[in-house]
């Protein structure tokens, strides 16, 4: 599912399942049905930040010296980079 429509969602803008936010769902249970829609976006969410973060350190060393040649503040955006991903996901740097 996009976060598009849950965010639309949930600042009332739009329904979600033909629901308006605040609405009882005609088939789920429960006041709060959504959740289960905006804990899959955050479980999304981290997936992409770790395939992200996988994919920036795999290529580090590779990207870090080619840049060194040419730009070398390119290697300082790199790790930052790097460490605002692991920031995010809870990780230690």
């Amino acid at each position: 599912m996009s976060n598009e429509p849950l965010l639309a969602f949930l600042i009332g803008a739009a329904p979600l399942d033909g629901v308006w936010f605040g609405e009882r769902h005609p088939t789920e249970k429960g006041l709060f049905w959504w959740r289960k829609h905006l804990q899959a976006a955050v479980e999304d969410d981290t997936a992409l930040l770790r395939q992200a973060l996988e994919v920036m350190e795999k290529s580090r060393v590779f990207v870090t010296t080619r840049e060194k040649i040419k730009h070398p503040e390119g290697t300082e955006w790199y790790d930052e980079t790097i460490t605002a991903l692991r920031e995010r996901l809870g990780e230690k740097t």
